[in-house]
């Protein structure tokens, strides 16, 4: 039959031109289902979507709370405040372990969000609020609370590792820090614990200043350096000696003190005498002491108006300054009495005293000299007045007898400048430190 009749058997060779089915709609219906399936996702995401609002409109709002041990937990914010009260946190740095120290030694592990309580207990983060490193002069060292820190003290321990050692020097510009307990043996050795008695300061004609030390003085002196007569060491002990009230007719005497000693102080001179004795404040300058201002007639200057304080200062100052060539650099209060009136309308730095010898008051050589050695520190700004004998006499045995103990006499000026970086006008100062 005709329907059984195959061509391509008959004639294989047109079986490569037999009619293929392209495929075609097997392909439309697959592009077909990836459209239902893409639909379907974006109605599922939108269904879910909206699911998420609508759980969010109807669900309490929640917090992530923390607890020392590490839990961490979604509280309710209804639930946050008795969360709190139970030890939980509610920000994961403040459970942060911090250490922190107690004053009587005690030392405990906290979390950071304890750390406001802990500190009104007496506890802090700083080390060095609880505990001291001691010092003792062979060199041991020693780590206590603060609170038992000065019964360490009275037995001989330091909290300063300066206090028990010093710097020693040699001629040929050796230096070395030794113990306090080492000093001695060193001194034998051909040590010195005095840079100025192993070296000079220099001055070379452009004006730059130096230590040199003694085995090369002769060689710079050939370049054209010159050795300054007053210098002022800081690595030493430097107190200011000063006077109030003057000049008068001891004032001289004590000038004399001064000159023989290669040393200086502060006067702190009256306006109206300083035209009496201009020769006792010209020797003043001439000698490197200061010559500052006490107004012009010792008035206190808290009585009077701003503009009259500022004119009895500037008074004295100009009167110095005719005698001398130089304006006061500094004034002190007459009665130790300002006010911040007087320092806004006194356009120098104001200079109290740490130190006061109550010379005015007992008019004894004795006590005011027992009053300086006994109380004298390091930096100290010592209160004297050169109109009372008495004082001059207990000067006369002060001046030596602190350079033999160490101390420098340096001006105010130099104290303050070597011992904080300077002054500022309008400011008050006690010592070098103060």
């Amino acid at each position: 039959m005709a329907s059984d009749y195959d061509i391509y058997e008959e004639y294989p060779e047109l079986r490569d031109l037999k009619p293929r089915r392209s495929g075609g709609r097997k392909k439309k219906r697959r592009v077909k289902n990836g459209f239902k399936l893409l639909l379907l996702i974006v109605v599922i995401a939108a269904a879910l979507a909206l699911i998420s609002a609508a759980v969010s409109a109807f669900s309490p709002a929640a917090t992530v709370m923390y607890n020392r041990d590490g839990s961490v937990k979604a509280v309710p914010e209804k639930d946050v405040d008795d969360y709190i009260a139970r030890g939980w946190y509610s920000d994961a740095a403040d459970i942060a372990p911090v250490t922190m120290y107690a004053e009587d030694g005690g030392i405990i592990t906290a979390v950071r969000g304890d750390v406001k309580s802990l500190e009104e207990k007496g506890y802090s983060l700083d080390k060095s609020a609880a505990f001291t490193t001691l010092y003792s002069e062979d060199g041991d060292t020693l780590y206590v609370p603060n609170s038992v820190k000065s019964t360490y003290t009275a037995k001989g321990w330091y909290d300063k590792l300066s206090d028990i050692t010093k710097t020693l020097y040699k001629s040929d510009g050796s230096k070395i820090t030794v113990m306090n307990a080492e000093v001695e043996s060193k001194l034998a050795e051909g040590w010195s614990d005095r840079l100025l008695d192993v070296a000079k300061k220099m001055v070379s004609a452009e004006g730059e200043e130096k230590f040199i030390f003694n085995d090369e003085v002769e060689k710079y002196q050939k370049d054209g350096w010159e050795i300054i007569k007053r210098v002022i060491d800081p690595e030493q002990p430097m107190v200011a000696l000063t006077f109030d009230d003057g000049p008068g007719k001891f004032t001289d005497r004590l000038l004399d003190c001064l000159e023989q000693n290669n040393s200086v102080a502060t006067f702190f001179t009256l306006g109206y005498l300083d035209e009496a004795y201009p020769d006792v404040i010209k020797r003043e300058a001439e000698l490197g002491c200061e010559v500052s201002n006490h107004t012009w007639e010792h008035t206190n200057l808290t009585a009077v108006s701003a503009e009259t304080a500022a004119s009895v200062v500037k008074k004295t100052s100009d009167k110095v300054e005719e005698i001398t060539g130089k304006p006061t650099p500094t004034y002190r209060p007459c009665y130790g009495s300002y006010n911040s009136d007087v320092l806004a309308a006194i356009d120098l730095p104001a200079i109290m005293w740490s130190i006061d010898t109550l010379d005015w008051k007992t008019r004894n050589a004795d006590s005011t000299y027992n009053k300086i050695m006994s109380d004298v520190y390091d930096g100290a700004i010592i209160l004297m007045h050169d109109i009372h004998e008495p004082t001059v006499e207990a000067a006369v045995r002060v001046i030596p007898d602190l350079i033999k103990e160490g101390y420098q006499l340096v001006t105010v000026q130099e104290l303050l400048e070597y011992k904080r970086g300077g002054m500022e006008n309008g400011k008050v100062y006690f010592d070098a430190f103060e």
